[in-house]
């Protein structure tokens, strides 16, 4: 493609051959990008041409261009959803996902933070039932912000799960199996390289793997979480449902147990003037990205405020 060159002027007003540069851009763009990161891809290129883009937290004008040119052009592929993973909930016996939004938010609609939640179903529940949402709610929130620092090969056996648990009872075995994997990455995603636990016992987290745990000086878990999750491995076949109480149980107590382990990683230090982290990390996930720089910034700023849910 013919090289294309254009002004400061022209990438700040989107005028003259912005169009055509930044055809120019994408071509020069590797061809496996994510649409979701190419952003970032492209205003590196940009930077490298000699043109100024300002993509931190107070984004310029020629950064509002290019990512529109970006958006229109890829469409929903580009868009990146500002929502942590889901998590199962049962209200009055049906099951919802709830949905805690990045950046955090203080206050947020019942109908928002209960996907599909209906403003019939929101007026029924009663004030006990509403206090008890919001108390798992905040709870859930606070831990996946600490999951968010877990890979995110990690975190989509949560994602999983969860959307297993909606599907109905044929999926619960999934959902088991996928929570207890989510457990298990965790916990294998903090042991040192000399110490690795295979084969069936490479399953076992109260077990085999909670010993390799403790091996490698990391806090004990608690056992009674670790009882929730553990389950055979013949879950993912067996033709018997599964009960909704013990599969709902599970899937929460590995949110927890996720929180536990995370909080023994190395998390951005969010006190220093700048916050930084490289592209490499973001393109497998991300929101994820997204999370780790918000919880580093909310930590210097003394923690999170609890969150409300509003009729």
């Amino acid at each position: 493609m013919q090289k294309i060159l254009i002004s400061q002027q022209e990438l700040d007003e989107g005028a003259g051959q912005f169009d055509e540069y930044m055809q120019f851009v994408k071509h020069r763009l590797s061809v496996d990008l994510d649409p979701r990161t190419v952003l970032f891809s492209a205003v590196s290129l940009i930077s490298k041409d000699g043109l100024k883009v300002e993509l931190g937290s107070f984004r310029d004008a020629a950064a509002q261009n290019v990512d529109n040119w970006l958006i229109e052009y890829y469409g929903a592929r580009a868009h990146i959803e500002f929502a942590l993973p889901r998590i199962a909930y049962r209200i009055d016996g049906a099951t919802y996902l709830l949905m805690m939004p990045v950046p955090r938010m203080d206050l947020i609609p019942l109908t928002v933070a209960v996907e599909d939640l209906t403003d019939s179903a929101a007026a029924s529940i009663s004030a006990k039932r509403l206090l008890a949402l919001t108390n798992d709610f905040n709870e859930f929130y606070d831990a996946l912000y600490e999951i968010s620092e877990l890979l995110p090969t990690t975190v989509i056996h949560l994602r999983d799960a969860a959307q297993r648990i909606l599907q109905g009872p044929m999926f619960f075995g999934l959902a088991r199996w996928d929570t207890l994997m989510f457990v298990e990455k965790a916990m294998k995603e903090l042991l040192p390289k000399g110490i690795s636990v295979k084969g069936a016992d490479g399953h076992d987290v109260r077990g085999a793997v909670h010993e390799a745990w403790l091996a490698a000086g990391l806090p004990a878990l608690p056992m009674e979480l670790l009882d929730d999750v553990m389950c055979s491995h013949t879950v993912r076949y067996s033709e018997t449902t599964m009960p909704m109480d013990t599969t709902l149980k599970a899937h929460h107590s590995s949110v927890r147990l996720g929180a536990l382990i995370a909080r023994n990683l190395k998390t951005l230090d969010g006190s220093k003037n700048e916050l930084s982290i490289k592209l490499e990390s973001v393109r497998p996930d991300p929101l994820l990205s997204v999370a780790r720089i918000e919880k580093a910034i909310t930590i210097i700023n003394g923690g999170w405020s609890r969150v409300e849910l509003s009729r």
